[in-house]
């Protein structure tokens, strides 16, 4: 593992939480979150409010079940730029790297809302091993709905972006917030 450098960008990955597939029918895009999705939601609100880990873009998947988690974050995105888009959904790591460089470098600290595989694989990816250990060893087990990782970034320019060149600080997951 190697050392962490000094923070000039912040990446919160966030999973979207648990989603309904009550209608077997419904299209995947538009599946909603379960009742046990929208507590995780509002969970993961606080928790973000209680860390103080406030970002000033929001890049939201724009599937139902990811402006649901939006949603539910309530207070702790109030008053937070969101920008919803479709090139999130069901996006490959190299997508979502493509995504997170061309984020305007007047922001600092930008959140992704998405979906699994690709939430997963970015944070491996950007942390290549690097960071806290227990934070290291729960994304080895699972990056579950609901999930939370919370990257520092060591670039100056969102364009810099690339593999090992973050260090992944924490990874919360819904089951331990209970």
């Amino acid at each position: 593992m190697g050392a962490c450098m000094s923070k000039t960008k912040q990446i919160l990955l966030l999973r979207h939480a648990k989603s309904s597939w009550a209608d077997p029918l419904s299209k995947d895009f538009l599946r909603p979150l379960n009742e046990r999705g929208k507590k995780t939601a509002v969970v993961m609100g606080r928790l973000l409010t209680r860390l103080k880990l406030a970002p000033d873009l929001i890049l939201c998947s724009g599937a139902t079940r990811t402006r649901e988690t939006y949603d539910g974050l309530g207070d702790a995105v109030n008053g937070v730029d969101v920008e919803y888009t479709d090139a999130i959904y069901e996006a490959s790591v190299d997508r979502l790297m493509s995504v997170l460089q061309g984020v305007d470098d007047r922001y600092d600290q930008v959140m992704v809302i998405g979906h699994n595989p690709g939430l997963e694989g970015l944070t491996k990816r950007l942390s290549n091993g690097r960071g806290n250990e227990k934070a290291l060893d729960r994304l080895e087990e699972k990056f579950p709905t609901g999930a939370l990782a919370v990257l520092k970034a060591e670039i100056a320019h969102w364009r810099g972006l690339a593999s090992a060149s973050c260090c992944l600080e924490a990874l919360f997951r819904p089951s331990d917030m209970d």
